[in-house]
């Protein structure tokens, strides 16, 4: 039956939703008694329940053709004239068992049945979700190993430019103190220059100047 076959992937998305995305279940309304008695066989009112499941899993009840189901329909037909649920459904009963072939122990063992069809839908519905839960699940972990180990490889990443960054800082400390040194060195050896041609001019000048006295000296003495 195509609705057997479409219940897992129909319903699904309801299964595998996140935790975040759940909402919180609606309590049931509970009735007394007495409406419990009066209330519709074929269509029982109920809140709480999704009620695309609940057409779907009705659907599939109706679908088995048995004196519940024989029952159920001949009380449908006597809806518009028979309002009481109770009374109408004595009526049905009384309508499908002329024959003899339908009676209170064949209607029971039908809804044995039924019950029997849900637990059958239900077990393949677990599976169904389950294994969509599974294929989520590995997923979701899949994607988180993926993001922890790109948390990894960055960690280890910024672990080696913090080293290099440190290794650069020490080495523009070393080569700030020795352009500090250099620079004080070319103060010092331009001092030092400047000094020796200082001195050297001096010299140069002092000699110039006894050669100039004693080229005067020698040409006063030589003069005849």
């Amino acid at each position: 039956m195509s609705e057997k076959l479409g219940l897992g992937s129909r319903f699904l998305s309801m299964l595998v939703e996140t935790e975040g995305d759940k909402k919180p279940p609606v309590p049931v309304q509970q009735t007394s008694n007495s409406q419990a008695t009066t209330q519709s066989t074929s269509a029982p009112v109920v809140v709480g329940y999704d009620a695309d499941m609940l057409a779907t899993l009705q659907k599939i009840i109706s679908a088995r053709k048995t004196p519940y189901t024989a029952l159920i329909e001949a009380s449908e037909t006597m809806k518009a004239v028979i309002p009481d649920d109770l009374t109408r459904m004595k009526a049905a009963f009384a309508m499908i068992a002329a024959d003899g072939q339908r009676n209170l122990g064949t209607i029971t063992q039908a809804l044995d049945v039924h019950i029997q069809d849900l637990n059958g839908e239900l077990m393949r519905f677990k599976q169904t979700s389950d294994a969509a839960v599974t294929t989520k699940v590995e997923s979701l972990r899949a994607s988180a190993k993926n993001l922890t180990s790109n948390c990894e490889s960055r960690l280890q990443q910024i672990a080696s430019l913090e080293a290099q960054i440190e290794s650069l800082r020490k080495a523009n400390v070393d080569d700030a103190n020795q352009s500090a040194e250099l620079t004080n060195k070319a103060a010092s050896a331009a001092a030092d220059i400047a000094t020796t041609t200082s001195q050297f001019t001096a010299v140069v000048e002092f000699l110039k100047n006894d050669l100039t006295n004693k080229k005067s000296q020698l040409a006063s003495a030589l003069t005849v």
